[in-house]
């Protein structure tokens, strides 16, 4: 009984580990928020991709759909600024599509 009850609980500890947490999902968020209110487009551009590759979790997909939406309003003000051609745009837009 009590070898099964320590199997128990490694496997467990060990699932508990690889969850995403809301609370990481939240953070990376808040900082998207925050680059987008400073209209930092790098800044947001890179916290968008990041938090997007991040998203393992299924309850979380439709966070990933509107930060999609937040990464084309970044690359667009990095278009804006000169900081970004079109090819690399649209390379860099169908690369997190195609991983999302």
């Amino acid at each position: 009984m009590k070898f099964w009850m320590l199997i128990f609980l490694t496997v467990l500890c060990v699932f508990s580990s690889f969850a995403q947490t809301e609370q990481e999902v939240r953070v990376g968020y808040e900082s998207i928020l925050t680059s987008l209110d400073q209209k930092d487009w790098k800044a947001l551009d890179k916290k968008c991709e990041a938090l997007i590759k991040s998203i393992k979790d299924d309850g979380f997909q439709d966070l990933a759909s509107i930060v999609s939406y937040m990464h084309i309003l970044a690359i667009s003000g990095r278009m804006n600024d000169g900081d970004l051609t079109k090819k690399a745009a649209l390379k860099k837009q169908w690369y997190i599509m195609v991983k999302h």
